[in-house]
């Protein structure tokens, strides 16, 4: 008799030894949830052994199999990064801010989509120093390496027409406006910055999002900042 035969029967006496009926319920079987693991641990170890009868034709098998879920793995944790990467740069920056959204446009099609805030007064044109208000025209962006915020991209407001106006009142035209993520210092709980306008004019964006928006833009590239 061989080892598999054997293992088998011992199986099948097991199994005999476990229908034990409970007294006045003739004719069913008791219930354990024991019993189900008790077989399963049994039956695993004949399957094991099984594959130790076999183990050097498998190993090359096992090894692949490890590899390419090593593969898979690492691609899960490496998928946000290559969404972003496998965009190229945009060509033009578009906020809507009435829809509190920043799109990135590469030849006419909407790459990317992220939510923003804007300043504790949002809306109309920014006249002048202190109004909180976010600029609304078409600028240009640059990086910025240095900033009180998690990476900031300077949009070139004012611009000549922002200007006149401006000294047309005897008004400081005001400046410094950015695409930026969260205060490298919280004034707040972190949930506050994602729910209400809170900058003094600037675009505010999660830190996640200001990271692909610096990737994807380049200096000199257009924004248009729409009411």
């Amino acid at each position: 008799m061989s080892w598999l035969n054997a293992a088998e029967l011992s199986t099948d006496r097991w199994q005999s030894t476990q229908r034990v009926q409970p007294a006045g319920l003739p004719g069913q079987r008791a219930s354990s949830c024991h019993e189900p693991r008790r077989r399963d641990r049994l039956e695993t170890a004949i399957v094991v052994s099984r594959v130790k009868l076999d183990a050097r034709p498998l190993a090359c098998g096992t090894l692949a199999a490890i590899v390419v879920f090593g593969c898979l793995t690492v691609d899960a944790c490496t998928e946000t990064q290559r969404s972003v990467t496998q965009f190229p740069p945009a060509d033009r920056v578009v906020v809507h801010k009435a829809e509190r959204k920043l799109v990135l446009v590469y030849h006419g099609t909407v790459e990317r989509s992220y939510h923003v805030e804007l300043g504790l007064n949002p809306v109309g044109q920014k006249e002048r120093l202190g109004d909180s208000r976010t600029p609304e025209g078409t600028y240009r962006l640059e990086h910025n390496p240095r900033s009180d915020y998690f990476r900031s991209i300077r949009v070139s407001y004012p611009d000549r027409a922002d200007l006149q106006r401006a000294r047309a009142h005897h008004w400081d035209a005001g400046g410094s406006i950015m695409i930026h993520g969260q205060p490298n210092v919280l004034k707040h709980e972190a949930a506050y910055y994602q729910t209400h306008d809170w900058t003094d004019g600037c675009i505010a964006l999660s830190n996640a999002d200001m990271a692909e928006v610096w990737r994807l833009t380049r200096d000199g590239v257009p924004i248009d900042i729409l009411p």
